[in-house]
């Protein structure tokens, strides 16, 4: 399935450095370490303790980025994500609530697992920093022990929770965005376009035939099929669109950035893709029915465009070219 850009960077090799505090050269590995190596942002404007904590964390098995306040780490979440954030609560630029605040107001950082560190007791920051979405509070400086299980067991967590979501919206049998996944991607891009004063358009694609296929040759062979369709059809569009089965023998994809033409083009392309490939168990070429949608580039003062009426759209002329 076509996607956007991949949410996990390549974390650089652990640093074999050790820091200048004594006691933490013997630091043993974790016994129960979370399984795969897990990339770590760590924020702490004290040089002292980020180097020790990065020592601690990299011979647990980790790969640790350091920053020194939240404006720095912002700018290495732009290089790529990692799984988990451990932020001090006071810096100078920006502390560690704003930055709490800045990654739960975007998309891409909203579920980030964040614990914070403070060395001040007063409850009304701990509580400022719960209710902000942080999930785990330790204090400055933590024990190691105690820090280690935290992250253990919010890696867990994030992992299965990642998989839950993963799952929720992708189509069980071939693997795209699931109807929802495509409702939710199509308004952040509409909302986009929009900004951006830039075309969208999208493709509605049916099978044509379908359930003859599954009456002549089976619900597996008809199952062959959608799934030669969906991979068919992630090869033919760019790596940023996205492609989603809409429901049954419908396909829905995103082109953000296309005006009318560029759509016709993608469409011809995936049709002449699809007459060509050959499922096994089906002597004949697939043919498919495309509608195409476009939402032209609109000034920002303009009102935005309801998902539901571009997907109408496109359902009409997806009809009208059946019909012909």
């Amino acid at each position: 399935m076509a996607q956007p850009a991949a949410m996990t960077m390549d974390w650089p090799a652990p640093t074999t450095a050790r820091p200048r505090a004594a006691h933490l050269r013997e630091v043993p590995p974790d016994p129960a370490p979370a399984p795969g190596r897990a990339g770590l942002l760590l924020v702490e404007d004290d040089p002292c303790l980020r180097e020790m904590l990065e020592y601690a964390l990299t011979i647990q098995g980790h790969d640790v980025r350091t920053a020194g306040d939240g404006a720095a780490a912002l700018t290495l979440l732009e290089q790529g994500l990692p799984e988990l954030v451990l932020t001090d609560l006071q810096m100078p630029r920006m502390d560690g609530l704003s930055l709490l605040s800045e990654l739960r107001s975007r998309d891409a950082t909203r579920h980030l697992p964040v614990i914070m560190l403070s060395g001040c007791g007063e409850v009304a920051l701990r509580v400022a920093a719960l209710d902000l979405g942080a999930n785990d509070f330790l204090d400055k400086p933590p024990r190691l022990e105690e820090l280690f299980a935290r992250v253990r067991s919010l890696l867990r967590s994030a992992r299965e929770t990642r998989a839950w979501r993963e799952a929720s919206v992708r189509d069980a049998l071939t693997g795209l965005a699931n109807r929802r996944a495509l409702l939710d991607h199509l308004q952040r891009e509409l909302a986009r376009s929009g900004r951006e004063e830039m075309p969208i358009s999208l493709l509605l694609i049916d099978v044509d035939r379908f359930k003859s296929i599954n009456d002549r040759y089976g619900h597996i062979t008809g199952d062959r099929v959608l799934r030669a369709c969906a991979d068919t059809l992630a090869r033919c569009v760019r790596p940023y669109d996205l492609v989603a089965r809409l429901a049954g023998d419908e396909f829905v994809v995103v082109l953000p950035g296309a005006n009318r033409l560029d759509a016709e083009r993608v469409a011809a392309r995936i049709r002449l893709a699809c007459h060509l490939m050959a499922p096994d168990g089906i002597p004949e070429p697939i043919g498919l029915s495309i509608g195409a949608a476009t939402a032209p580039a609109r000034d920002r003062s303009e009102p935005g465009i309801d998902p539901a009426f571009l997907l109408e759209e496109a359902d009409q002329a997806m009809y009208a070219h059946k019909s012909r």
